[in-house]
C-alpha cells in the first residue's frame, strides 16, 4: 500500500475486515506498508494506543528506503539500465533501445555516473539546497534518466549520445529541484 501514512485508523480497520474474510476463505493477504517518515509516526501512534492488530497486519517491521547518496549509488543504478533486458533474453536493454548505435559501440550509462551525480550537486547549489546530507529520492533519478532517454534517444532528438546540457534539462523536467525546494521549506 503506497501512502500508508494518509490511512487513517478507520480505512485501517477496513482492511482488517478485508484480511479477516481472506483468511477464512483460506487466502493469506500479504501487504507492505510504503510512506513518507510519517508513516513511523502512525506507527508509533498505533503501538502506543493499543493498536497492535493494525501495526501486526501492515506495518510489523520498518525498513527505511534511501535514495543515492554517492557516485558508486548513482554507477549502480545507471548501470541497471545497461544490463536490464526487455524482452528477457533478447539482447535488447534499455540504453541500447534507445541509443543503439553507440550501446553497439561500448557506450554505457554508467559512464556518466561521476559526472551526473555531480551535476545533481551543481544545480541544488544554483538553488541554493546546499547541505551535508544528500539524498537524490530514487523516484527523481528514474524521472531523470527516463526524461534523458525519452527527449533525446531514438523516439525523441535521435541524438548520438547523451550530453551534460541533456542530463541538466532531464533532471530540470524530472521535478527534482521543486520537490527539494518544498522539502526544504517544510524543515
Amino acid at each position: 500500500m503506497d501512502e500508508g501514512q494518509k490511512l487513517t485508523e478507520w480505512q485501517y480497520d477496513c482492511l482488517i475486515d478485508i484480511y479477516n474474510q481472506l483468511i477464512r476463505r483460506n487466502i493469506r493477504m500479504i501487504t507492505i506498508t510504503i510512506g513518507q517518515d510519517q508513516l513511523v509516526n502512525r506507527r508509533s501512534f498505533f503501538l502506543a494506543n493499543s493498536k497492535s492488530h493494525i501495526v501486526g497486519r501492515f506495518m510489523p517491521s520498518e525498513y527505511k528506503f534511501r535514495g543515492v547518496t554517492n557516485m558508486e549509488e548513482m554507477g549502480y543504478v545507471l548501470q541497471s539500465y545497461d544490463e536490464a533486458e526487455y524482452p528477457l533474453h533478447s539482447g535488447w536493454y534499455y540504453t541500447r533501445f534507445y541509443f543503439p548505435k553507440t550501446f553497439d559501440t561500448g557506450g554505457r550509462l554508467a559512464h556518466f555516473a561521476s559526472n551526473l551525480f555531480q551535476l545533481f550537486l551543481d544545480v541544488r547549489m544554483e538553488f541554493g539546497l546546499a547541505g551535508s546530507n544528500l539524498e537524490i529520492p530514487m523516484e527523481y533519478v528514474a524521472f531523470t534518466v527516463e526524461n534523458a532517454f525519452k527527449l533525446n534517444g531514438a523516439n525523441g532528438r535521435c541524438c548520438e549520445w547523451l550530453t551534460m546540457e541533456q542530463w541538466r534539462e532531464a533532471i530540470e523536467r524530472s521535478g527534482y529541484i521543486e520537490s527539494e525546494i518544498y522539502m526544504a521549506i517544510a524543515k
